[in-house]
């Protein structure tokens, strides 16, 4: 999926850790009525929510994931911009799912979560909207990076992959 650039909005970030789900972030004063960009393979799940609208990010949902990955987390890029990532939805012709074969990874480190996309890309910008980031190589998403997460956060999503983990939900 094409990336177009950032779209500034006024929404607060709100971030869910529990049992079912290690990791959903929503982010609050956009549309609700969401079509979805799915990362999928057989160990693992990450679902974007984008606004039927305009195709700003709405909402993150990593599903499942197979573990925790021993990957660092990489450099950020040097182009950065502001603002909730837009995707071009006009390609989808009217479907409210499209599902990319493609497994995602999840890396903690410190007070960070890094959700790994496509990791043979090199991502050369990064659309940051307060804590969240998303990288992108020539429009494409590289990985999402979530910083400043509190102990009790990040300990939460430990739980939780390790309760999915190897079984889970697909």
């Amino acid at each position: 999926m094409y990336i177009k650039g950032p779209k500034q909005l006024e929404a607060a970030v709100h971030m869910l850790v529990d049992e079912y789900a290690p990791l959903t972030i929503v982010f609050k004063g956009g549309e609700q009525n969401e079509i979805y960009l799915r990362f999928v393979s057989d160990y693992s799940l990450l679902e974007l929510g984008l606004s039927t609208r305009d195709g700003v990010l709405t909402s993150l949902k990593l599903v499942q994931v197979n573990g925790l990955s021993g990957m660092e987390i990489p450099s950020l890029p040097t182009i950065v911009e502001e603002g909730l990532p837009l995707f071009d939805v006009a390609q989808w012709k009217g479907n409210r799912l499209v599902d990319i074969n493609c497994p995602v990874e999840l890396v903690l480190s410190g007070s960070s979560a890094l959700i790994v996309i496509d990791k043979s890309r090199k991502a050369d910008k990064l659309l940051r909207y307060e804590n969240f980031g998303l990288a992108v190589s020539e429009g494409y998403p590289c990985w999402v990076l979530l910083k400043g997460l509190a102990i009790e956060q990040i300990e939460g999503i430990k739980r939780s992959v390790q309760q999915s983990a190897g079984g889970g939900f697909l």
